[in-house]
């Protein structure tokens, strides 16, 4: 069992409930079948799953737990200075036929991240919000994806945007 991985959604405004995206490796190392169940829980909730899984001799296999679970009244996550980052434990096993063969927990918190480009007097800019809220961000001008998944191409497009920008509001000015 490797990189259990958890990722959360909000359908804004409504908050009351999150849909959890889980998923997680399972290796095989054998030369032999193996079949088993996954099974998860989160602490301190109602949210428990189990799901059947067949994995060849020697196959790694990326599983995604479905039906995805739903998270009733999650406690958000929230940044520094706007609320508490409350955060949540999943216990991921994967049980073959008399033993427990893998266990791993993986901790998570719920925020909904999202970003837009906006305009204030003539002059553009990425707004992020939380939770559906406008954050402050300190820092500077052009600042990596919150949850930092952007892979190579993206961070080149995003600061190629952003200097072209500049750039034509320097010739703008200029004119």
């Amino acid at each position: 069992l490797r990189n259990p991985f958890v990722v959360t959604d909000l359908s804004l405004p409504d908050t009351s409930r999150a849909t959890l995206a889980v998923s997680a490796e399972l290796v095989n190392v054998s030369a032999s079948p193996v079949k088993g169940i996954l099974r998860g829980n989160v602490a301190g909730t109602d949210i428990h799953f189990d799901q059947q899984v067949e994995l060849g001799p020697n196959e790694t296999k990326l599983v995604r737990v479905e039906p995805k679970p739903i998270m009733l009244n999650p406690r958000l996550w929230w940044p520094v200075n706007y609320g508490e980052q409350h955060l949540c434990d999943l216990v991921l096993q994967f049980d073959t036929p008399g033993a427990v063969s893998a266990e791993e927990k993986v901790t998570f918190g719920v925020p909904k991240v999202t970003t837009e480009m906006h305009e204030v007097d003539g002059a553009h800019g990425r707004r992020i919000m939380i939770n559906g809220q406008k954050i402050f961000c300190r820092g500077g001008y052009i600042q990596p994806e919150l949850m930092l998944d952007w892979d190579a191409r993206r961070i080149d497009n995003e600061i190629r945007f952003y200097a072209e920008d500049w750039n034509l509001a320097l010739m703008l000015e200029r004119s």
